[in-house]
């Protein structure tokens, strides 16, 4: 007789009484990364995330060497924009837009898929908890949106020293301070959030429609069309403004005003509409958070096993 074996995730199915054990979320949630690292996909999309950003700040470079310029001051001053610590204050806004994107397709995926492969129907089936399983997903884009946001950070420091190195423009360390520690940790935290945002609103989209697709094209076309939206309830009046300020939008440029790193650019107020960042937090918050709730509680009833 052949044993049974048990390695990593996989629990045994055959228990007293009939009853399937449930594995822990722990299991569940190595299980997310084991299905993640096998796919080439997610591979892909954190390369498109450091080359991505590397070829958007090689190519901010290139263009200012290239241009003409009244004074070679004013040249200088745009390239001093591109080497540490400057090069954070563009370069976050640079992640911000295709950390976005890249964890939007992503987080589909980890949703949309399943019911698309059917392994959602396997994975249901074995008497899993329903709630530990979209806690197990929902942990999964958390810790990808970081590991997006890191991969983007560490490609903009690099690329800042490579092109120190190669335009033979000064380093020099005299930034690396503990005020600066503190303001880049801050905003690390800030842009990881709004990553995180993206990557929700698309997973809670995906799971709640059972489709990749809609989880991608809702996730990337809301900002899209929010944007049209907003600049509409602009040309009213202030009640118009009000309502903007219930839209993710002013509330994302809220905190995107706040990842600067000098006490000038910290204070503009930007394209945020006077929203102020603790009311921008609370508002994205329930947009991650309301839409998760619904998700779940229509997974937890719905009919996945027989196919309906």
């Amino acid at each position: 007789m052949q044993a049974a074996t048990t390695s990593g995730t996989r629990t045994s199915l055959s228990t007293t009484g009939g009853q399937r054990p449930q594995a822990s979320l722990a299991a569940l949630l190595r299980m997310e990364h084991m299905k993640l690292r096998a796919r080439p996909m997610t591979k892909i999309l954190l390369g498109i995330a450091t080359l991505g950003t590397v070829l958007f700040m090689s190519l901010a470079y290139v263009a200012v060497r290239a241009s003409s310029y009244d004074s070679d001051a004013a040249r200088q001053a745009d390239i001093r924009e591109l080497l540490m610590p400057n090069a954070l204050n563009d370069g976050m806004q640079i992640i911000s837009l295709l950390a976005g994107i890249l964890i939007t397709v992503l987080a589909a995926s980890i949703a949309g898929s399943e019911f698309g492969w059917g392994t959602i129907r396997t994975l249901v089936g074995t008497g899993q908890s329903r709630t530990n399983i979209v806690l197990a997903k929902i942990i999964a884009v958390v810790q990808y949106s970081i590991a997006f946001t890191l991969a983007g950070v560490a490609a903009i420091i690099v690329t800042s020293y490579g092109v120190a190195l190669i335009g033979g423009h000064d380093i020099s360390s005299d930034w690396m301070t503990m005020t600066f520690v503190n303001d880049f940790a801050q905003a690390f935290g800030r842009l990881t959030f709004l990553v995180f945002l993206s990557g929700a609103m698309a997973f809670s989209i995906a799971l709640l429609t059972r489709s990749l697709a809609a989880g991608i094209a809702i996730g990337i076309g809301w900002g899209v069309v929010e944007s049209i939206v907003v600049a509409l309830l602009g040309t009213i009046n202030t009640t118009g403004d009000k309502i903007a300020q219930a839209l993710t939008t002013p509330n994302v440029n809220a905190i995107m005003d706040r990842i600067r790193f000098t006490a000038s650019d910290a204070n503009e107020v930007g394209a945020s509409g006077g929203v102020n960042e603790l009311q921008a937090f609370g508002v994205l918050t329930l947009y991650i958070v309301v839409p998760l709730v619904i998700a779940t509680i229509v997974f937890r009833r719905r009919d996945i096993t027989s196919g309906a």
